[in-house]
């Protein structure tokens, strides 16, 4: 099978390595150059990213870089000419890495949708932001001949959301992080953490938007202060802005633990791997989900997890999470207590998220990625 991929939104900028979308492209790709299924992939993607010398070696793999200098000759190239060269190709498929599809494209198209949040939550979303996500997102489910998603839950809501067939939408749930891994105390020594002026302390990692409710935690964490001894214990939260995020300041102004509370902005993967392993916890109480790639990431690395009781995240962790309301400061301040005071327990949760996270691998993601697109094809 000849696969076209549509990779224009892959970037190897910071901002973009810390969010979910951002490291299920790269990650789908990396491992797209490792399993060999057979296939020959002709992937189209700016000429910015800079391309591992394992990339270029891969011999099933063309990669067309492209010039693109601005957001209008991405889209150009999204939504018009790359159907135009699956065509000439002779692509049996052309599977888009994120909702955007080519318009008139005359080759069998696969998209990967991770929710619908632009329809089942509009509030979440600048006006303009929302209506661009919602629409190309509906294009995607209706001209697609497969779509592809990252949890039961996203599959479950994006036929309810847009009115398509669970016959032609398949999961195929993400891995952690490529660089993510347990790191050895040589390995530790080799971070410089001392920055970040903290070594007892909860971690969490997002784009600092409102879904992610990182407002909630703040109001979690200074409940957790003002009711525990818990000495010098301090929250950092690392993450680029997002959108919407004045809400966010604001409570972090008004904190009665302000001062214990840091937002770290942009950190390497190497920094984000360590801080999330010496971390006493990790804390991910997000309204909702597609999947949770943060969550699966701290389990990887032997760290407890906090996190919600809703959307694909109980599916991610399983048992191995102390859950909260993502809703109630109370709720979020009691499952991070639950945690540090209860060793017996936080050993539990990170033995049994440790062999709860080797079931999730990119190199399973794309063997399911696969069935979709053989659906597509036949």
């Amino acid at each position: 099978m000849r696969v076209c991929v549509s990779a224009f939104l892959v970037t190897t900028t910071p901002g973009m390595k810390l969010a979910g979308v951002g490291r299920h492209m790269l990650s789908t790709l990396n491992q797209l150059t490792i399993t060999d299924l057979g296939h020959h992939y002709d992937v189209f993607l700016k000429d910015d990213v800079d391309m591992p010398p394992e990339w270029l070696a891969c011999p099933w793999i063309t990669w067309h870089r492209i010039p693109v200098k601005n957001s209008r000759q991405r889209i150009w190239w999204e939504h018009f000419r790359v159907g135009v060269e699956a065509k000439k190709l002779n692509a049996d498929v052309l599977l888009s890495l994120f909702v955007p599809l080519p318009l008139g494209c005359r080759v069998p198209m696969v998209s990967i949708a991770h929710d619908a949040f632009p329809r089942t939550n509009p509030d979440w979303y600048p006006p303009r932001k929302r209506l661009i996500l919602d629409q190309m997102t509906s294009y995607a489910c209706r001209k697609s001949k497969a779509v592809v998603t990252v949890s039961e839950y996203s599959r479950n809501e994006l036929c309810r959301a847009y009115g398509i067939s669970k016959d032609k939408v398949f999961v195929a749930p993400n891995g952690p992080g490529n660089n993510v891994r347990m790191l050895s105390e040589e390995e530790m020594e080799d971070v410089d953490l001392s920055k970040y002026g903290a070594s007892n302390y909860i971690f969490s990692v997002s784009t600092i938007e409102p879904r992610k409710n990182m407002d909630g935690l703040i109001r979690g964490f200074s409940l957790l202060k003002e009711k525990y001894d818990l000495g010098d214990l301090r929250l950092l939260i690392a993450g680029a802005k997002g959108w919407l995020d004045s809400s966010i300041a604001q409570v972090y102004e008004e904190s009665s633990a302000k001062e214990d509370i840091e937002f770290l902005g942009y950190v390497s993967d190497l920094e984000l791997n360590a801080l999330m392993q010496k971390a006493q916890l990790f804390a991910f109480p997000s309204y909702v989900e597609g999947f949770g790639i943060p969550a699966l990431e701290a389990m990887t690395v032997g760290t407890p997890v906090m996190t919600s009781n809703t959307s694909s995240l109980p599916e991610v962790c399983g048992e191995y999470a102390s859950y909260c309301d993502p809703s109630s400061p109370e709720s979020i301040c009691e499952a991070l207590h639950a945690i540090l005071s209860d060793g017996a327990k936080a050993k539990s949760l990170v033995e049994g998220g440790l062999e709860r996270a080797k079931q999730f691998s990119w190199d399973e993601s794309v063997k399911k990625l696969e069935v979709g697109l053989n659906f597509a094809v036949n």
